[in-house]
């Protein structure tokens, strides 16, 4: 192995034996060893951001173009990880063994590996005397696994107000991060499982986290009771439930034009039940709670719209536990930043196919499209198994090495993108 790849591989299991998984992810140490990383690769000087929210620092690495009124790219990705069960893995969640060619932690996928990619990328283009025209922000936040509040919504110091303000065109000044305005972004995607073909996001689900209410009539368990908190909350659930089954049958759908991808569907999953303390009573109250995902192409309006015909009988209400901001599609059929991201995939890998879609999940780049700032899901895992939170999780090495190449080029083309022609 080249002695840039092993240090690369090296590296990458370092950082996935720091313990970054909830609930007490050691964000210093992570970012301690990010420091310690740059200096070695001879990065620009890195930045910790430390003070928007106690105990969750940020870090940053900036490199300077030679066009300064440009705005930049931006490379971004998260430093925590989800947990794992040590018992249902053949090797430790926390080690980074390689066995059969393959590297084994918790984060190998998600999404420890783009992190080490685009030091390692943006360092050997450096290493060579590459001086790009547009600007490159490097940033690895915390907390987007448990919704990006204190991270890259921090950063952003993201308000649902501005967003708003934004898509009505009525904020000033471009969005900003280290002090640069930014024109693009890079975040995190998904493997794919077929070889040669990378999945790429321009958009993702938004994430509700709904409160059901349902109250009722109360009594002996041995009573014919009518009008029962629990009779309502399970009307209620039948019409979730059947929802959920129509918006299954699209997703399933094949050999016409109704054949969607997850990220094209609505999913509802009745996630908490909660009712009554002993068998012989009645309960007053019933509750319930749902974890319900809507693609950008449904308005916010639609969905409260179902969930209003829903919780129609008296006696129900609904809250929401969660309400993300405005969700938004990156534009890519006429995008000069996306046909720059293809032509650097195809000089990577000539017969390279990007499928774009919705991501079926959430990411911190609903934050950045929110304030008009146009971002791209991609991790690059072309032939791997999408084994991101599952037991497991790995990469191959060659993958992970591979993917440094693809960072590389992306780099090269994105911040040549030109500025737009004056009017």
């Amino acid at each position: 192995m080249d002695p840039a790849d092993s240090r690369a591989v090296a590296a990458f299991q370092k950082f996935l034996q720091t313990r970054t998984d909830h609930p007490a992810p050691d964000y210093a140490a992570a970012v301690a060893f990010l420091v310690e990383y740059a200096h070695e690769l001879g990065m620009p000087e890195p930045r910790v951001v430390d003070g928007l929210v106690a105990d969750k620092p940020m870090f940053q690495v900036v490199v300077v173009g030679t066009e300064n009124e440009a705005p930049a790219l931006l490379l971004n990705s998260h430093m925590d990880v989800v947990t794992a069960d040590a018992d249902a893995w053949d090797h430790p969640p926390f080690d980074g063994v390689i066995a059969d060619g393959r590297i084994y932690a918790r984060g190998t996928q998600d999404m420890k590996c783009v992190t080490i990619q685009q030091m390692e990328a943006l360092s050997r283009l450096l290493a060579r005397g590459w001086t790009p025209a547009r600007s490159v922000v490097l940033t690895v936040v915390p907390d987007e696994e448990i919704g990006g509040v204190d991270g890259m919504a921090a950063l952003l110091s993201f308000t649902v107000e501005e967003a708003a303000a934004r898509a009505a065109g009525e904020a000033p000044g471009p969005v900003t991060i280290a002090g640069l305005p930014i024109g693009f972004a890079l975040d995190e995607g998904l493997a794919n499982p077929t070889p040669g073909h990378y999945t790429v996001f321009n958009g993702e689900r938004a994430p509700f986290f709904v409160d059901v209410t349902a109250t009722g009539a109360t009594g002996h368990g041995s009573r014919f009771i009518e009008d029962t908190a629990m009779e309502k909350l399970i009307g209620f659930a039948n019409k979730a439930l059947a929802f959920r089954a129509e918006q299954a049958a699209k997703l399933h759908a094949s050999g016409s034009c109704e054949g969607k991808k997850l990220g094209d569907v609505i999913t509802v999953n009745l996630t908490i039940l909660r009712a009554g303390k002993l068998h012989n009573v009645i309960p007053s109250e019933a509750r319930a709670g749902l974890d319900i995902r809507v693609p950008p192409t449904v308005g916010y309006d639609e969905l409260r719209a179902l969930l209003d015909d829903w919780t129609a009988t008296d006696g129900l209400s609904y809250t929401f536990a969660y309400e993300p901001p405005l969700n938004s599609l990156t534009e890519t059929s006429s995008s000069p930043w996306y046909a720059a991201f293809e032509r650097a995939v195809h000089a990577a890998h000539p017969d390279a196919v990007c499928q774009l879609e919705v991501f079926p999940a959430a990411t911190d780049s609903r934050y950045l499209r929110a304030l008009g700032v146009p971002a791209i899901g991609f991790s690059p895992l072309a032939g791997e198994p999408i084994l991101l939170h599952d037991h497991n999780e790995s990469i191959a090495v060659s993958t992970f090495i591979s993917g440094i190449a693809v960072y590389e080029a992306l780099l090269t083309e994105l911040t040549a993108v030109p500025l737009p022609a004056p009017m």
